[in-house]
Parts: structure tokens; C-alpha cells; sequence
């Protein structure tokens, strides 16, 4: 985490931290134990396992986000990569209720290929930050401005 220092940068980590868990532990459970979350905190009829378990893989992505972002200073890597993580998330959901509804036989290879698309993305992004070429780059950028 860049600029913290002191007293606030230590309250921005830990509050950065219990914010990403919020997300990352609501998000499991919701994906793993719909019926027990819905019992237990979100009580909102009528009852629906399979938005609970897309909530679930969108709260895990924002988790995973924000938690990326006390180590990875790249904005755009941290946001491709949790959103991809998400979307993971989004096509186990859909895979866990193909059963119940929706159009599986097209949600589904569609959901993957925007989440092959965003890890691409997120892969070629860090691919081309840790090069040296593009270290160099940074380097130069930041020293003229």
C-alpha cells in the first residue's frame, strides 16, 4: 500500500482488510450456504438460491478486489483480476443451477467467455508490468512527472 503512513495509514490497512473480508466471507457464504444466509441475515421473500449464489460470486470479486489492492499498487490489474475472479464465481453459480432455470446452454459458455476475457486481460497486464522494459518505462514516467 503506497502513502500510508502513521496512525491513518495503519486505520486505512485494517479498515481496508475488514472491508475486503466482509465482502470475501459474506460472499462464500452466500455461494456456499444460500438457504443458511437467507435464513440467518436476508430474510427477503421470496427465497431465490440462484441470486443469492450470483450475489455471492459478485461479493467474492469485491472482496478479492479490495483485499488486492493493500498489495498491488496497478488499479487496472487489481480491478481486471477481481472482476475476473467474480466472474469465475458467477459461471460456478450458474454451473451449481443449470438445473433450476435460465438458458444454460448459452448463459453458461457466454459467462465463460467473459471471464476468459477478463483474465486474459488481467494476465496480459501483469505479463507486461513486470517486464523490464515496461519497469523502465514506469521508472522514466514517474520521475519527469
Amino acid at each position: 500500500m503506497s502513502g500510508g503512513q502513521g496512525r491513518v495509514g495503519r486505520f486505512v490497512a485494517a479498515a481496508t482488510i475488514v472491508v475486503g473480508l466482509f465482502y470475501l466471507v459474506g460472499g462464500v457464504w452466500l455461494l456456499v450456504g444460500p438457504h443458511s444466509f437467507f435464513d440467518t441475515l436476508a430474510v427477503f421473500r421470496p427465497y431465490s438460491r440462484h441470486f443469492l449464489h450470483d450475489a455471492g460470486a459478485f461479493q467474492i470479486g469485491l472482496g478479492v478486489t479490495v483485499l488486492l489492492a493493500l498489495r498491488i499498487a496497478d488499479a487496472l490489474l487489481v480491478v481486471l483480476t477481481g472482476a475476473s475472479v467474480g466472474a469465475w464465481f458467477h459461471v460456478a453459480a450458474h454451473v451449481m443451477d443449470r438445473h433450476i432455470g435460465g438458458r444454460p446452454s448459452t448463459d453458461i459458455p457466454g459467462l465463460v467467455a467473459l471471464a476468459l476475457l477478463g483474465s486474459a486481460a488481467a494476465v496480459a497486464r501483469a505479463v507486461t508490468r513486470s517486464s523490464p522494459r515496461s519497469r523502465e518505462e514506469r521508472a522514466s514516467s514517474e520521475a519527469s512527472g
